[in-house]
């Protein structure tokens, strides 16, 4: 008879977790092959059932006679009691046969999956008890005690492997889960890395990681990009006049202008103190035309800030150098040009943004 399931020879390192999986639907099918097997019988297209279905008919025409003989009728009921009896012990061997092909699966199974568990596991301790009464049920001679062992075990298997399955799926799903909130706290940090404590703008680090990236991208003739490096003029005094609580208001405000109007398509970060930079997707005069629209709203407008004497009002300004992005730039000679262009801004009379072309580096 064709084994249902023969387990491969264990190998050192084996998956038990990838075994368990294997073996469930194994387990399942055993169950279900020892539950008919009680309803196995002997096949009517095998030569045992036709001639015992042809015994049967031959039985039948002679009871169908009109007066048979009551010796006669002896006769045919010891043959028909012989004929049950051999086809009975018929399908109860078929039926051993059966079992004992399920047991020895099933010792295979149990056997894979020991070799493949540490000692220590409860599991294992389990898969001995299992082996030591598959064994005893080599010696059982009774078929109803047979089937009750394998069914049983079949079924102490299949439990414990589903509860070792579920452990197992609930573990990863810890693990899992920890290795998210390690991640997700590691994004945190290095957002945090890259982030001004104080304005919440990008700082210098992430500035240069910036730059990289935009650099590359002029190489390949990918748009065209421009830096300004901006710094606010009379700041030294507001810190002087009202102190580095009431400096740090004004930083925050300013940054707060340069998101508005710069817009979301601008990278804009705080290189320390007073300085900031931008870089946007645009030519030179396009981001010129937005910084001036910025100075023309600081000149009309002040902001508040709290000091020991209560809300101030002081104002702010800005000088910008500003420069396009080149395919042969460096970031370093990038940020150099944009800083002369600021510092011959500054000295021109600052509050103002003016644009050094790349030519003139």
């Amino acid at each position: 008879m064709r084994r249902f399931w023969r387990p491969a020879q264990p190998s050192s390192g084996t998956d038990p977790v990838r075994l368990a999986a294997l073996a469930l639907p194994a387990l399942s099918l055993a169950l279900e092959a020892i539950e008919g097997a009680a309803k196995l019988t002997v096949s009517p297209g095998s030569p045992e059932g036709a001639d015992f279905r042809k015994r049967m008919l031959a039985y039948g025409a002679e009871l169908a006679q009109r007066d048979p003989q009551p010796a006669r009728l002896d006769k045919i009921r010891e043959q028909i009691g012989g004929d049950l009896e051999a086809f009975g012990e018929a399908q109860r061997r078929q039926v051993e046969e059966f079992v004992l092909e399920v047991r020895d699966s099933l010792r295979g199974l149990v056997a894979a999956l020991r070799a493949s568990l540490d000692p220590a596991d409860d599991l294992a301790e389990g898969m001995d008890r299992m082996q030591r009464h598959l064994a005893f049920a080599s010696e059982c001679d009774d078929l109803r005690e047979l089937k009750r062992i394998v069914r049983e075990q079949a079924e102490t298997a299949k439990q414990a492997l589903q509860k070792f399955a579920e452990e197992q799926r609930r573990t990863e799903q810890e693990f899992e889960s920890t290795v998210g909130s390690l991640q997700e706290k590691l994004e945190q940090a290095e957002i945090a890395s890259q982030t001004d404590h104080l304005t919440h703008l990008a700082n210098r680090a992430a500035l240069d990681y910036y730059l990289e990236a935009i650099l590359q991208k002029a190489k390949l003739g990918s748009g065209r990009y421009s830096l300004a490096v901006l710094d606010l003029d009379g700041f030294k005094q507001i810190n002087d006049s009202y102190g580095h609580p009431a400096g740090d208001q004004a930083l925050n405000a300013f940054a707060g202008k340069l998101r508005m109007f710069l817009g979301a398509g601008a990278f804009v970060s705080r290189l320390g103190g007073d300085e900031f930079a931008v870089v946007a997707q645009m030519a030179p005069q396009g981001l010129k035309r937005r910084l001036d629209d910025l100075l023309r709203n600081l000149q009309k407008s002040q902001v508040l800030v709290d000091t020991e004497r209560g809300r101030v009002p002081v104002r702010l300004g800005l000088s910008a150098g500003i420069t396009e992005v080149a395919p042969s730039d460096t970031r370093e000679t990038l940020l150099r040009r944009a800083d002369a262009e600021l510092l011959d801004a500054k000295r021109s009379g600052k509050g103002r943004a003016s644009i050094r072309p790349a030519a003139a580096a």
